[in-house]
């Protein structure tokens, strides 16, 4: 039997907790007089989610976490005393993206698309893995390679070594005396050499939109790209024609760094004659390989594994790091890509036109992966419902809420990178502002569901709009000002239960059943996933993160919310409660021994375990936390250039204070009330520009090491 898919997304962004940041001295801190209890939480979370954060590089999906979290923290990595600033600004930096725009995933390798999710597997797209196939031609499946087989070793027999050399033909090619563990070498002595198999089965198209060759060349005239040609029989056709095939480059720019060879992809999705099921391929070689060596890896289908959301988060990340730390250089690099990605977003996913990401990938149309027979069995989609953003899971595409407002978030965000730059040609600012508005009107209009009173997933392909109760981005689109005013008051009524939603599983007080925030959904869903999550039924409510479950890093969007919606008093209110859940797991020994107790009513997910709590391991997204007190009540709002100051301060809460701070080239204290603002810079700092509401008076040091702001 083999290891159920849950496991294995669970496991595939496990990261190695061992190599983790260490301990910092003098990271930034924060004051909170009158409520030690809260000072104390938000110090703790601050040191101990970054010191024991991994060193990783992070996948694009962390960047915006990351960059709210860390973009003012005054911390260092342990493995090389840099500061975590450069860290970020060099995964920014170097954040692959296609010649059109698409930004990369940045995920670990595995057995599918290098630009995307490192899953689902080709075997995990069709019940059972019936009518599909990949061969490897490996000597033996190397413990090193995440992927296949380090999840499913027992197929290496069937699709592995000697059995994969005997399933294909090499016309052309003979095979050398050498070969290494992951890859077989031959020398090509034809002029169209080719490579034709399998010799037995068949490969469902559908399920197999892309085709992928491991490969690499030696003794090339030119390391140009080439072009090579694929042909395909389907069944019940004896031979070969013209009519099915498709030509694609072999270029030396798809090297992995990973396993050393070329990954080629092959968009055969977008033949019409790909259809069916496929009973055998043909590659040919062009002649200017002959006398050529190649080393082959392998080759597998993969289904169209990329996240919609990623060039729109990439686009935040890199705003969120320029506006804190003022780096013109880095504004001068980035802004030239921010523009290419929003542009991807704006042709490619149809914004332009529609003012909504629409997603027209294949695979990704919003229809569930999944379905019931007449005997209440899971019956899968292939190649369907694939997941494409954060909520791996879940199938968010076809007209998609999530990746809109994201997408909204992107606008502003390249608005004040081009504002900060000033202007080159393209889109202003204010055009810029403009179509953000645009966007918002759609996707209050598109998006809203009258009878639950909130945002629904998406609109699939189908017409259906799958609503069950995610919060999360509920919360977001309220955070990041999307949301109307009406709209943002009934998702609160929903989620503090003013409002009950009849179809719901979770209501009321159940909602923040977990306390540090709401539940991500409050909806029990057992059909509506990608094609490979075929074991929801057998999950407890609320014992997955995207069913039931929680994260702790989204808290940051739930208190920013509140804030702008019901207040900072109600937000503060959020905040302690939060404060006092974290001190009872102290207490109890931690995250871990707190969850090890039944009682809590469900376990943690990662470091080796399933579970429906995300807060450490892998969810850097915790770190964000503290950042609400800085950008909500003590109202920092740096654009690269000032530090734009506006406090709203809590009833009961006098003054708030940030030591240690990093903004704008500046390390500095930061402390506000309701009627002042006093800055003091450390030594060898001076206090950046400040601005204040216009009522207020600033004056300063003649040294710039200190500022007082006042509102007379």
């Amino acid at each position: 039997m083999t290891k159920p898919f849950f496991l294995a997304s669970l496991l595939s962004v496990l990261l190695p907790l061992a190599n983790l940041l260490g301990e910092v001295s003098d990271i930034t801190s924060f004051q909170v007089p009158g409520d030690e209890g809260v000072a104390r939480f938000l110090n703790e979370h601050t040191r101990g989610h970054f010191e024991k954060r991994p060193i990783n590089r992070p996948a694009t999906f962390h960047l915006p976490y990351l960059a709210i979290s860390d973009s003012w923290l005054n911390a260092s990595r342990r493995d090389d005393g840099r500061a975590i600033q450069q860290h970020l600004r060099e995964w920014l930096l170097t954040t692959k993206l296609s010649p059109e725009g698409f930004v990369h995933t940045h995920q670990h390798l595995s057995d599918a698309w290098d630009w995307g999710w490192p899953f689902p597997f080709w075997n995990q797209v069709t019940s059972g893995g019936s009518r599909m196939w990949g061969y490897y031609f490996w000597e033996k499946s190397p413990k090193y390679r995440p992927g296949l087989f380090h999840f499913y070793p027992m197929l290496f027999e069937k699709f592995g070594g000697e059995a994969a050399m005997a399933q294909w033909k090499f016309d052309g090619m003979a095979p050398t005396a050498r070969s290494g563990k992951t890859w077989k070498e031959f020398q090509i002595s034809g002029k169209g050499a080719t490579l034709t198999g399998p010799g037995t089965g068949v490969l469902l198209a559908k399920g197999a939109p892309l085709l992928q060759v491991r490969w690499k060349f030696e003794g090339l005239p030119t390391k140009a790209p080439f072009e090579a040609r694929i042909e395909w029989r389907r069944v019940g056709e004896e031979t070969f024609s013209p009519d099915r095939s498709l030509a694609f480059l072999v270029s030396p720019e798809d090297l992995s760094g990973d396993t050393g060879m070329i990954h080629t992809t092959i968009p055969v999705h977008q033949h019409p004659l790909w259809t069916g099921e496929v009973r055998e391929i043909r590659i040919t070689l062009p002649p200017q390989t002959q006398g050529a060596l190649v080393r082959m890896d392998s080759i597998f289908p993969s289904v169209d594994t990329r996240h919609q959301v990623n060039n729109a988060l990439f686009i935040s990340a890199a705003w969120d790091y320029f506006r804190w730390t003022g780096d013109t250089d880095f504004l001068k690099k980035i802004l030239p890509r921010c523009e290419l990605a929003l542009q991807f977003q704006m042709k490619e996913l149809g914004a332009e036109k529609l003012h909504l990401i629409h997603v027209p990938w294949p695979g990704h149309s919003g229809i569930s992966g999944i379905g019931r027979s007449a005997k209440g069995e899971v019956t899968v989609n292939p190649g369907q419902g694939l997941g494409g953003n954060y909520w791996d899971l879940l199938p968010f595409g076809g007209d998609d809420f999530f990746a809109t407002l994201h997408y909204y978030q992107s606008l502003l965000a390249v608005a004040g990178l081009r504002e900060a730059a000033g202007p080159d040609g393209g889109l202003t600012p204010a055009e810029l502002r403009k179509e953000a508005a645009a966007v918002a009107e759609v996707a209050n209009r598109v998006f809203w569901s009258s009878e639950t009173g909130r945002f629904v997933a998406c609109v699939a392909a189908d017409g259906t709009r799958p609503d069950f109760g995610y919060s999360i981005p509920n919360l977001e689109a309220i955070a990041n000002g999307m949301a109307s005013q009406p709209h943002a008051v009934s998702i609160f009524d929903w989620l503090d239960g003013r409002r009950l939603v009849g179809s719901d599983t979770s209501q009321g007080a159940d909602v923040y059943r977990w306390r540090f925030g709401p539940r991500a959904s409050t909806k029990r869903n057992t059909e509506w996933y990608k094609c490979s999550w075929i074991h929801s039924q057998t999950i407890k409510w609320g014992g997955q993160v995207q069913d039931g479950g929680a994260v702790l890093g989204f808290s940051y969007y739930d208190l920013l919310a509140r804030l702008r919606i019901l207040g900072p008093t109600d937000a503060w209110k959020r905040l302690q409660a939060i404060s006092d859940w974290h001190r009872e797991v102290m207490n109890a020994g931690g995250y871990r021994k707190y969850y090890a107790d039944p009682a809590r009513g469900n376990t943690l997910q990662g470091d080796n375990t399933a579970g429906g709590i995300g807060i450490d391991a892998e969810f850097f997204e915790s770190s964000m936390l503290p950042a609400a007190v800085l950008s909500g009540w003590m109202g920092l709002a740096p654009d690269g250039k000032q530090l734009f100051i506006s406090p709203k301060l809590p009833e009961g809460i006098d003054s708030l204070g940030v030591k240690n701070l990093r903004v704008l080239g500046s390390l500095c204290q930061v402390t506000v009330s309701g009627k002042t603002v006093e800055i003091t810079a450390a030594e060898g700092s001076s206090v950046p520009p400040v601005v204040l509401p216009p009522e207020w008076k600033i004056t300063k040091s003649a040294d710039n090491k200190s500022l007082n702001g006042i509102l007379p």
